[in-house]
């Protein structure tokens, strides 16, 4: 049995919900969905109808916690062993989503990720980064997941209820929490599987807000590898500056930067983004960070 559990914040998770409902009616086994609400403003009223559902439990928590902890509560709390998590902003992209789930997971399943995928038609200019970012660096088959099995997005994770309390850590509004889950796997040596069984995701951020988030991110690993809670190569950015401190490169790297900084955000801003200056940026905030620190 499965507990689809969705936290959620400032978000109308009502077509999810439905959607869901919709599809648990052709399993054989039931489902419970736990919606827990991280002290939303908005979209309250709507959350609430979630619960007229003898199957859907909703509750709604008066501080913002984040993401990682909200998950720790709805962890706690579900029924079932094996959770499915999935974002508020989602939806599944086919109709036998939670069939494929069940028919896939067995006794065995200890991670079983099903991918994310965008929408064909561009939002508009000012979402234009998150969406690049989406279709280019998260929207891949399961094969391609395959290769680098712990880089994971953990939006639509299906994950052994153990396992996952085991290596969740209560952080208080953490950017970049995937990492962390996809390093703990990695270092207990756990089995991640990928299917192609994605989820639509939907809630895309302004461009300027997606920036910012990408810093705290990286402002959040850098802090994970000073607390040794990360290893120093595990994802290609820190691949990346480890290259250029190797051969030297740090000084010019640092010195193109500083001229080009304003230039290459402007493009991350612009109805056109290229990854690889969004990357340049990545990379230039990482950098700074490890020379300061």
């Amino acid at each position: 049995m499965i507990s689809i559990l969705i936290p959620t914040y400032n978000y109308d998770t009502t077509p999810l919900v439905q959607n869901l409902l919709d599809q648990a009616k052709s399993l054989k086994q039931s489902v419970e969905i736990l919606v827990f609400d991280d002290g939303s403003i908005n979209f309250r009223e709507e959350n609430t109808k979630n619960g007229e559902s003898e199957q859907v439990t909703y509750q709604y928590f008066e501080n913002n916690t984040g993401r990682s902890a909200i998950r720790q509560k709805l962890a706690e709390q579900a029924s079932h062993d094996l959770l499915l998590f999935l974002d508020a902003d989602v939806l599944p992209e086919s109709s036998n989503f939670l069939e494929k789930y069940v028919k896939t997971a067995n006794d065995g399943t200890m991670v079983l990720c099903g991918g994310v995928t965008y929408d064909s038609t561009p939002p508009s200019e000012d979402k234009m980064l998150r969406y690049v970012y989406g279709k280019e660096r998260e929207a891949k088959s399961a094969a391609v997941r395959s290769i680098e099995p712990y880089i994971i997005v953990t939006a639509n994770m299906l994950i052994q209820k153990d396992l996952f309390l085991k290596i969740n850590e209560d952080l208080t509004n953490f950017y970049g929490e995937d990492l962390l889950i996809s390093w703990n796997l990695k270092k207990l040596g756990v089995n991640v599987s990928h299917i192609d069984n994605p989820v639509v995701h939907l809630g895309l951020e302004e461009s300027a807000n997606f920036l910012e988030k990408a810093r705290s991110a990286i402002t959040n690993i850098v802090r994970l590898e000073k607390e040794g809670k990360i290893g120093e190569d595990f994802i290609s950015l820190q691949r990346a500056y480890g290259k250029l401190k190797r051969f030297g490169g740090l000084g010019l790297f640092h010195w193109i930067m500083r001229r080009m900084n304003q230039r290459i955000r402007a493009n991350a801003l612009s109805h056109r983004p290229s990854m690889f200056y969004f990357n340049l940026l990545r990379l230039s905030h990482y950098a700074e960070l490890k020379k300061n620190g």
